[in-house]
């Protein structure tokens, strides 16, 4: 047995410097050691699109405003990562070709990723966004979108968390992730819809003069400041929380396993309330008071909202 012990504790130790010796081979940066090199590539163009869609995998992408009146976009290539590029009638789109086969190990490529793309864009020279990767995070806001009937910002991934703030005047914002939490500031559009699972959700300061809704599993949600004509909170296993909230048609939240707790603009008298809950405490009616819906809905929790004139 004691001999057994030693063998693979030499085992052990020429692992160590066999490691040590590739780190020192690798300039002592971790990422060197995935042996994949990545070119930093440009994009530049004073064109204005009808839509911009950029594919993506396994990293992040930041949509942030241009300086001097021209699109930039940064990107990285490998010789197993590449893009093609396409412009047609009015669009430009971005996707990634991945050549990885399946005996290749780049796992230290994946955890060691130092990059992360860029996207400008001037002020109204683009009317429609779609943006998706996975395995990474996306970040967007204050650019302003060409005036359009169907102006639209469609912001997908899986495994990362979006992050949107100011944007105005824009027909349709959808975020839409996966083990991913959202956050949205300042927004002021037609319609906004929020969907994750597995993680929470968070709106401050947004309107829209349609509809606001907001979707996760096993997330609370939390939103502040916030009006539309039709307001749609749904979450399983979360909380629901709002203050201030103001809709001027229809309120509903529905959650299973949480509370809903929060404070309404205007007066109880303008609303027909349907509240239930099981296995837990309700303040509201349920009575037909005025011409607006508000519905809350919960098992396993408290269903506890006041009503405010400011």
């Amino acid at each position: 047995m004691k001999h057994l012990w030693k063998i693979g504790l030499a085992f052990f130790l020429a692992g160590i410097i066999l490691l040590c010796s590739g780190f020192a081979v690798a300039g002592f940066h971790l990422q060197n050691l995935s042996g994949i090199k990545y070119t930093e590539k440009y994009f530049d163009s004073s064109d204005g699109f009808n839509k911009i869609s950029f594919n993506t995998k396994n990293t992040d992408i930041n949509l942030e405003p241009s300086t001097d009146g021209k699109i930039h976009i940064t990107y990285f290539e490998s010789k197993y990562e590449k893009y093609s590029i396409t412009k047609n009638g009015g669009s430009l789109e971005f996707q990634l070709n991945d050549t990885h086969d399946f005996f290749h190990v780049y796992w230290l490529d994946f955890l060691f990723r130092p990059h992360s793309i860029t996207i400008q864009l001037p002020n109204n020279v683009v009317t429609n966004l779609n943006l998706s990767t996975t395995n990474g995070k996306i970040h967007a806001g204050n650019v302003v979108l060409k005036r359009s009937d169907n102006t639209s910002i469609q912001l997908n991934t899986i495994n990362g968390e979006i992050s949107v703030s100011n944007f105005h005047s824009i027909e349709n914002i959808s975020c839409q992730t996966t083990n991913g939490g959202i956050t949205a500031e300042n927004m002021l559009n037609k319609s906004l819809t929020l969907i994750t699972s597995n993680s929470k959700i968070s709106a401050n300061n947004c309107s829209a003069e349609n509809e606001i809704s907001c979707k996760t599993t096993n997330g609370g949600i939390n939103i502040t400041n916030t009006a539309a004509g039709t307001i749609e909170i749904d979450t399983s296993n979360g909380g629901i929380r709002f203050d201030h909230a103001n809709a001027n048609s229809s309120f509903r939240c529905k959650t299973t396993n949480g509370s809903i707790t929060g404070t309404i603009l205007g007066k109880m008298s303008a609303y027909n309330i349907t509240s239930s809950t099981t296995n837990g405490s309700n303040n509201l009616p349920n009575y037909n008071f005025g011409s607006k819906e508000l519905t809350l809905l919960t098992t396993n929790g408290n269903i506890n909202v006041d009503f405010s004139k400011k």
